[in-house]
C-alpha cells in the first residue's frame, strides 16, 4: 500500500483500520487485512511495536481472527449511523487514548469496478 516503505519514526505505531460493518466489500475488506501481516511483520524486523484500531465490523472479525495479539481496539456498528460530530469526536478520542508514538489511518480508495 502506498507509504508502507516510508520511514517510520516511532518505536511504538497504531494503525487506524476503516473497514465496513456491512455490505458486499469483501475484497475491500479482505485486502487491507491481508496487507497487515507483512507489513506489522517487516516492521518488527525493524524492531517497531504495532498496534491495530480496527473500525467497523468486516475488519475487524478477519483482523481478530488473524492478529488477535496485534489488536489494540475495535469499533463496530457505528457507519450506518448518521456522520455527526459527537460520534466522531468519541472516536478521535478513543483513539487518541491509545498508547504510540505515531498513528497512521489505512483505507481503500476507489478507482473504478475493477480496481480500487
Amino acid at each position: 500500500f502506498e507509504g508502507e516503505d516510508a520511514d517510520v519514526a516511532g518505536k511504538k505505531q497504531l494503525l487506524v483500520l476503516l473497514t465496513t460493518d456491512k455490505g458486499l466489500c469483501g475484497s475491500v475488506n479482505s485486502t487491507i487485512a491481508r496487507m497487515m501481516d507483512p507489513y506489522i511483520a517487516k516492521q518488527k524486523a525493524k524492531g517497531y511495536d504495532v498496534s491495530l484500531f480496527v473500525l467497523g465490523e468486516k475488519g475487524r472479525s478477519q483482523i481478530v481472527r488473524n492478529m488477535p495479539e496485534a489488536t489494540a481496539a475495535t469499533v463496530v456498528d457505528v457507519f450506518d449511523k448518521e456522520p455527526i460530530f459527537p460520534l466522531a469526536a468519541s472516536i478521535a478520542e478513543n483513539i487518541c487514548n491509545q498508547d504510540y508514538d505515531v498513528a497512521t489511518v489505512v483505507y481503500n480508495r476507489f478507482v473504478n469496478a475493477a480496481t480500487f
